[in-house]
């Protein structure tokens, strides 16, 4: 046999290996407007609280790499559409996406007489949604101008609404964050804003910069709730200082915890409210809404089956990481 042939045809073969790999490891689809069947173009298409993903073409075709983060569910926002998750999918399948036209304009409100300045609502709107930790407080909000405040003093509730997705500049930790706000109700004895997002990393630190990013990034990770899942995920609590217990006292095992499923899937469930202390901090409570609560590997658990109050429920827009953080990553600005 020729050796020069049999030389061309190894190199091809692992190249087509390469792309049956990268298909398997992907899904396709095409995305519609579910009023008028008409096709959506240029919808930002991610894992929620991830790096960002991609975008559907001019004619609302996509395709999204999910090796990483398989089995989180998938965003799809875009501008005028409320945003819609894909939470079950298969690799290598292809998907017909509908997403919902959003009509649920500030226009379309009955807004009763609103006597509070614009500058206030803005600094009330700031404070609870970036929180009030230093790194809260290096955020900036690029587009602060598109979102519409209102106040409604017969309730002291103010409520915000933003059409387009709200760019936040996180100087501290590094990141850009693009967040589309679903809703955002605060008053004075209560808080609830909902959205999906998805960051970007600053390119353009130096090795000394970046140095200094990564160690605010660790000392935001640290006793979050990102870590306090990671942490529990590998049976990990005590080795990563967290106690758990009910409150009755009795600190709680990871057998008594998680429940473990098929195709390494986890569940927090059991006994609630849960109290977790992380070192020295102060104490957090835990309450589930759902008899269990899937998280993963990465930190990323069900927000929707959860209720926070305490020391983690501080934690705000400014103080989120990516799921694909990795706290003990060399000089790569990727991470």
């Amino acid at each position: 046999m020729n050796h020069k042939i049999s030389w061309l045809i190894l190199p091809i073969a692992l190249l087509l290996l390469e792309i049956h790999d990268s298909k398997a490891q992907s899904i396709k689809g095409k995305l519609f407007d579910a009023e008028t069947d008409s096709l959506v173009a240029f919808a930002s298409v991610y894992f929620n609280a991830a790096f960002k993903g991609t975008s559907s073409d001019s004619e609302g075709n996509f395709e999204l790499n999910i090796k990483e983060y398989q089995g989180q569910s998938i965003v799809f926002s875009c501008v005028g559409y409320e945003s819609t998750v894909l939470e079950e999918y298969e690799p290598g399948h292809f998907y017909n996406v509908y997403m919902k036209p959003r009509h649920t304009l500030l226009e379309d409100v009955l807004v009763e007489p609103d006597e509070m300045p614009r500058e206030l609502k803005e600094r009330i709107f700031k404070n609870q949604f970036l929180g009030w930790s230093d790194n809260s407080m290096s955020c900036q909000i690029q587009n602060i101008e598109d979102i519409r405040l209102v106040y409604f003093k017969s309730s002291n509730t103010l409520e915000g609404y933003c059409d387009k997705p709200i760019i936040i500049w996180n100087k501290a930790l590094g990141y850009k964050i693009t967040y589309y706000l679903e809703k955002f109700e605060s008053r004075r004895e209560s808080l609830i804003y909902q959205g999906n997002f998805y960051f970007e990393n600053e390119e353009s630190f130096s090795k000394p910069q970046f140095k200094r990013v990564q160690k605010r990034r660790l000392q935001t990770y640290k006793g979050s709730r990102m870590h306090f899942f990671r942490a529990m995920w590998n049976d990990g609590l005590k080795k990563e200082k967290f106690i758990v217990s009910t409150g009755s006292k009795k600190q709680m095992e990871y057998e008594e915890l998680v429940t473990e499923m098929p195709e390494y899937k986890k569940y927090l469930s059991g006994v609630t409210p849960l109290i977790v202390k992380y070192r020295s901090s102060a104490l957090t409570t835990l309450q589930m809404k759902n008899p269990e609560v899937f998280f993963d590997q990465k930190g990323y658990f069900d927000p929707s089956g959860i209720s926070w109050s305490g020391e983690m429920s501080n934690e705000r827009v400014g103080d989120l990481l990516p799921f694909g953080y990795l706290p003990k990553a060399k000089f790569d600005k990727r991470k």
